[in-house]
């Protein structure tokens, strides 16, 4: 009996994420002369306020700067965040992560 249930738990969660996917898409500009940084992603779902972009973080050489909750994405195709990220020189590398709601990242 508890295989079955083991059983049926898996599978209600991989049909569960079945629907789920990583955005495809994301874009990097940074801006030197004003410090800013552009991020677009591209993440395709039927119903953006149900399916979305959730969080974006932002690594400054391995170290979490910006961390971002949103709760729905801007069109069904994907969005946009911008930030101001001072001080920035030549050797630094900057990692930026986007998480799907239903699963997935980029």
């Amino acid at each position: 009996m508890k295989k079955w249930i083991i059983s049926a738990l898996y599978l209600c969660w991989i049909v569960g994420t079945g629907f789920a996917h990583s955005p495809s898409g994301l874009k990097l500009e940074f801006d030197a002369e004003n410090q800013l940084l552009k991020v677009d992603f591209t993440h395709k779902v039927s119903n953006p306020n149900d399916h979305f972009v959730f969080k974006l973080t932002v690594a400054l050489d391995k170290d979490q700067i910006i961390e971002q909750s949103v709760a729905l994405q801007e069109t069904d195709q994907g969005g946009t965040f911008v930030y101001k990220i001072i001080g920035l020189e030549k050797n630094d590398e900057l990692t930026v992560t986007v998480n799907c709601n239903k699963g997935g990242r980029k």
